[in-house]
């Protein structure tokens, strides 16, 4: 009699050849991923019953491995709250990872309180034109929004809708956040598109999770791309229990809360 073991994606475990009215032999229990915890191993795939190796072998059979894995509205790594699944979405290795993380508080200024900043402009100088960057609205585009927004608008971007004022910018706030949980720096933030801002919104605001600013604004990653703005807008979420997004100026001041993926 076979005795095969399904890991479920986890580290493969090797068939056992079992006489009659034997005893299995529990094998070392399997790993997969960081994140991953294994339970246990199951006679039934929907895991209603646990297998235990005190049971005699009188045939073939399947083992089941069961993990605990984390899922939306956990604690994750950095100690903020998971907010989307890839996997469970059903976009599995659409993305390079699974997990969307928001940071556990807002960015934070120099009072040690969450702060506003400015969305910010892209010019190539004093004077000219407001230039849009090119920046996306989908689940994913975050981490490369915020890339592009630093690569044009540097360490300090246009604050006012012309001349030369320049400040801390949203974006860059987030790239650099850092925070040190258990000993490990996590400092590998960025800002949101508006898709995962308003994830953030309905899968942890609206269920009490986050400590978000009640019925303020935030900034996201994405450019409220329309000509008639005269590229001098970018997407904002309003935290409230409705669903409330639009295009805000570059120069106004929203919250910002960071996230990052695993």
């Amino acid at each position: 009699n076979n005795v095969t073991f399904d890991t479920n994606d986890g580290s493969s475990i090797d068939t056992q050849i079992i006489a009659f009215n034997e005893k299995a032999t529990e094998p070392t229990a399997p790993t997969k991923g960081v994140y991953s915890t294994f339970v246990g191993w199951y006679s039934d795939a929907s895991f209603s019953t646990e297998w235990s190796f005190d049971t005699l072998i009188t045939n073939s059979i399947t083992l089941y491995a069961k993990w605990d894995e984390p899922k939306v509205g956990d604690i994750g790594p950095s100690g903020g709250y998971i907010f989307y699944d890839d996997e469970a979405d059903g976009n599995d290795d659409i993305l390079n990872y699974r997990y969307l993380e928001a940071a556990p508080t807002d960015c934070l200024g120099t009072s040690n309180q969450p702060e506003s900043y400015p969305f910010g402009y892209s010019r190539s100088s004093d004077e000219g034109t407001n230039l849009l960057v090119g920046t996306f609205e989908g689940i994913g585009k975050g981490s490369s929004n915020t890339d592009a927004l630093i690569l044009a608008m540097g360490e300090f971007a246009y604050s006012n809708g012309s001349g030369s004022v320049k400040e801390e910018y949203a974006a860059k706030i987030c790239a650099d956040y850092s925070i040190l949980v258990e000993g490990e720096t996590y400092d590998d933030w960025y800002l949101p598109s508006i898709n995962e801002l308003s994830l953030m919104l309905v899968n942890l605001h609206n269920e009490s999770k986050g400590n978000f600013q009640n019925n303020y604004y935030y900034w996201s990653s994405s450019e409220y791309n329309d000509e008639g703005h005269g590229n001098i807008h970018a997407w904002y979420q309003r935290f409230t229990s409705g669903f409330s997004a639009g295009g805000n100026s570059r120069s106004s001041k929203n919250y910002v809360r960071a996230i990052r993926s695993f």
